[in-house]
């Protein structure tokens, strides 16, 4: 018996890689194709295993009644998988963005309508492209003055705008109810319930069976792939709130919680050391920041779950909001706590730092202390 059947159906997608041969007559075509591979190729990993959002930098520099904002340089990903390289500061006059000049197509005042209370602006980033080196092209088979001028290279950037409504986010298709919302649909202690809801979450739909239409499928399908998104796709680096005073329009306040990252490694490790350096070891992180994380289920019962992968930054800071708000009453209270996991954490930090010592003293010296002895 043959391990494998002989016959088989293979399909190909749209991706076309130049082959060249010696004596290949090649042209303008086969040198775009060649670049347009690789560069597609590359946009996919980005696209498929990055996702899109904020990837480091780009921040917000802003003084409060001044026209200006200044965007740091930064990196981020859209949503085709387009690098956003910004390498300088870039500094915005929000008077520039809210009034363009008045053109022919445009004769009446463009101006954005902005309150004396305010108006919230979202500050938006996307990829563009331009053509630039103009170059001569020599027409096949004429003189030297029979001859037009193209473009030599395309040159990538990004374009930066104010936006009255908030881009729309690309939904992820995951499954509904989730196994949460359906647990929570049944009582704490019945139990077959529970059950019940488990293997509808886990369980297969049969097309012939009507009792099966509401399950998950969690175990027999796959994730589904990102979702395609709009031609354009900008980015929010932040809200902006501008307020108008005598014909001026100022800034008031810009938050980012409204952005998006993409949770790459360097992400995650500057979480980790922003939240745990310092620590001596696994144990005084976990007793130091107990009572911080006990605030987590007190904090924003209203706030929206996917801020914790779309924006983990806004969602720690909720946390530590709700932490600082706590009732005074309890301070005493929190302040011992805290006293005893010290003392805690520094008398299970003691014998390490004191065996690590000794692992670093000469033999005879390590043997006394093991001992007791003096050197």
């Amino acid at each position: 018996m043959k391990d494998r059947a002989q016959e088989k159906q293979c399909e190909f997608n749209n991706f076309k890689r130049a082959r060249y041969f010696h004596g290949m007559l090649l042209s303008d075509r086969d040198f775009r194709d060649e670049q347009s591979y690789h560069r597609e190729k590359r946009k996919l990993a980005n696209k498929m295993l990055h996702g899109w959002g904020i990837v480091c930098g780009l921040g917000l520099e802003w003084e409060e009644g001044k026209k200006w904002i200044t965007v740091t340089p930064g990196m981020a990903l859209d949503c085709h998988g387009n690098e956003i390289m910004v390498c300088d500061p870039v500094k915005l006059d929000l008077e520039a963005l809210l009034c363009p000049p008045r053109t022919a197509a445009l004769p009446e005042d463009p101006c954005r309508e902005v309150t004396a209370e305010g108006k919230t602006f979202y500050l938006t980033i996307a990829y563009e492209e331009r053509m630039i080196d103009p170059v001569s092209v020599y027409a096949p088979g004429g003189d030297c003055e029979e001859k037009t001028c193209d473009y030599s290279r395309t040159q990538e950037g990004f374009c930066l705008q104010l936006e009255s409504n908030k881009p729309m986010p690309l939904q992820i298709n995951p499954i509904k109810p989730s196994l949460y919302q359906r647990l929570e649909a049944c009582e704490a202690t019945d139990l077959n319930c529970r059950k019940a809801e488990i293997a509808g979450f886990m369980g297969r739909r049969n097309p012939n069976d009507p009792a099966t239409e509401g399950n998950g499928e969690f175990c027999h399908m796959p994730p589904p792939c990102p979702a395609c998104c709009s031609k354009e796709h900008h980015l929010v680096l932040g809200a902006v709130k501008i307020t108008e005073s005598a014909g001026k329009k100022t800034v008031s306040d810009v938050t980012i919680s409204e952005r998006q990252y993409v949770l790459t490694p360097g992400m995650l490790q500057y979480l980790f050391l922003s939240l745990f350096g310092g620590a001596p070891n696994f144990q005084a992180v976990f007793l130091g920041l107990e009572e911080f994380f006990k605030t987590a289920k007190k904090a924003n019962e209203n706030a929206d779950i996917n801020t914790l992968l779309t924006n983990p930054i806004a969602a720690l800071c909720s946390i530590g909001k709700q932490y600082r708000t706590t009732e005074d009453s309890a301070g005493n209270k929190n302040a011992a706590d805290r006293q005893t996991l010290q003392a805690t954490a520094e008398g299970v930090a003691a014998p390490a730092a004191e065996a690590e010592s000794a692992a670093e003293a000469p033999n005879g010296d390590k043997a006394k202390k093991a001992k007791g002895g003096k050197k």
